[in-house]
């Protein structure tokens, strides 16, 4: 009898005693027939190692969008549930208006014990002299994440109104693809909008990508005389093109960037710099500077580069203030025991008159 017979509706039905037949059929229409070979996975591969510096190099749009991440973010995230704030902690959700009439998604968390419930409340409450600091996060996600409000709640512990801030093209802020400019300015816009509310010393605090950001809006703002009382800068870079180089995103490449001819043909159409090696010497408010030994994304000479540059621009180097600390890679900081004390000295040093 044939090991295999037409069934009436035209499939194939297997009968005992035929294994070898059975496997040979799984084997010629499973998914080892579809899946792709070795050969062509390497391929791919070397395609893709091929053509990714290209895109970079030529094409603005990829440039920005690998260097803000703003399309990586958690779907459907509701910044106007400010549940993740403990009893203690007010909140207010609110929208901060751009020069050019657009709106930043923001948020206003008041020093510990304080308590409002109205967005005016909120408002008026900037104007009862404690000091305030203005937050710039880093790449990606929104001002929600959860090492971001562990953060404001230190500050918020230690009597400091916290304003949050997501830059535009960044979840509830008005949508367009960030670059440069737009961060930069949508950091300044903040800084003036709060200044005209506030009577206490305002801070600003940057961490990673916010870093570049603080960096190039408050060197203008010092040539106008609007400099903060402070500036923190959190895990900072000396530019987009240091943190490439470093960054494990960019580690298939990395040996290139330490050819000279490859480094400079590849960041010669780079538009996205924020170089703040170049930049830090015109930021002359006080700087409080801390990174971690072990952060795999930025590489913490590059603080210890920003520190030693400050110094020599000013006249008085003790106004700059560099912590290394050690175990608290990129993100996590805040959980350092220690920095709610550091930084309430920076603030009790500095905070003593407003900002300019």
């Amino acid at each position: 009898m044939s090991p295999r017979k037409r069934s009436k509706h035209g499939s194939t039905e297997i009968q005992k005693g035929t294994s070898a037949e059975f496997r040979k059929l799984i084997h010629s229409t499973g998914p080892a027939s579809w899946c792709p070979s070795t050969t062509t996975l390497l391929l791919l591969a070397s395609a893709l190692y091929v053509t990714a510096p290209i895109l970079m190099h030529f094409s603005e749009t990829v440039q920005r969008g690998l260097v803000y991440l703003h399309f990586v973010a958690p779907p459907f995230a509701n910044l106007s549930d400010l549940s993740r704030f403990e009893p203690g902690y007010s909140a207010n959700t609110f929208f901060l208006p751009t020069r050019n009439g657009e709106t930043l998604g923001a948020w206003h968390v008041l020093p510990h014990g304080s308590k409002a419930s109205r967005s005016e409340e909120f408002v008026a409450a900037l104007g009862d002299g404690k000091p305030v600091i203005i937050y710039f996060h880093g790449n990606a996600g929104t001002r929600g994440f959860a090492h971001r409000t562990r953060l404001y709640k230190m500050l918020s512990d230690i009597q400091m109104h916290v304003i949050a801030i997501d830059y535009r093209g960044f979840a509830d802020s008005a949508y367009i693809l960030p670059n440069n400019e737009s961060v930069v300015s949508d950091a300044i816009d903040t800084f003036r909008w709060v200044r005209q509310r506030t009577a206490g010393p305002l801070f600003v605090w940057g961490h990673s990508l916010g870093t570049g950001v603080s960096i190039q809006a408050i060197s203008r703002l010092c040539a106008n005389d609007f400099c903060p009382a402070g500036l923190a800068l959190e895990a900072p870079f000396t530019s987009i093109e240091s943190a490439a180089a470093t960054n494990p995103a960019g580690w298939p490449w990395a040996w290139l960037l330490k050819v000279h001819l490859f480094k400079e043909l590849f960041f010669q159409r780079w538009t996205q710099k924020l170089d703040s090696l170049a930049t830090i010497d015109k930021v002359s408010c006080p700087l409080f500077i801390v990174h971690s030994d072990d952060d795999a994304l930025i590489d913490y000479r590059d603080s210890q580069r920003l520190a030693v540059r400050a110094k020599e621009s000013r006249a008085d180097s003790s106004t700059v203030h560099h912590h290394v600390l050690s175990g608290y890679g990129h993100v996590g900081l805040y959980r350092y025991p220690n920095m709610s004390d550091l930084f309430r000295e920076f603030v009790a040093t500095y905070g003593k008159s407003p900002a300019n």
